[in-house]
């Protein structure tokens, strides 16, 4: 199975790049220009992974990164140009899983995608029990006593 990959990249050169080295990798690469084109991507599709710069036009990074986590816990990987103490901890306190900054090395990012998808699916399809409370991490539900808890 190739894992969707989400590239949100303004430079299109940089984009480019990206996309030719993961494809070569195997993945199902979708591209975005800019935060607006990311938050209908992410609208009308499901993605394993998501590649996210800060600075772009229209809509920022940081703003697409609140998006997402406000509906997923697809892993989010900031690749910036940013490397200010400050925009890291923005990041990660937004619900990123790694802040790379440019330049960086492809197999390097390779390998950290690989790691964070590897993570995440392996915790979809857990239910946990307590008791007689179930919560089930890939429906996002919870039982109790054999019936769904709104």
């Amino acid at each position: 199975m190739a894992f969707k990959l989400l590239i949100i990249e303004d430079d299109n050169r940089m984009r480019e790049i990206i996309v030719d080295y993961f494809r070569a990798k195997g993945f199902l690469v979708f591209e975005a220009k800019d935060g607006e084109e990311a938050l209908d991507c992410l609208f009308q599709e499901q993605y394993d992974i998501a590649f996210l710069d800060i600075m772009m036009p229209h809509i920022d990074g940081f703003t697409v990164c609140r998006a997402i986590r406000s509906q997923s816990n697809m892993p989010v990987i900031f690749l910036t140009a940013r490397s200010r103490e400050d925009d890291m901890l923005f990041g990660y306190e937004l619900g990123a899983d790694d802040y790379i900054t440019k330049p960086f090395s492809l197999p390097v990012l390779h390998a950290k995608a690989l790691a964070l998808i590897k993570r995440v699916k392996s915790t979809e399809n857990v239910v946990y029990d307590f008791g007689g409370l179930s919560v089930s991490v890939k429906s996002r539900t919870v039982t109790a006593g054999g019936k769904t808890v709104n």
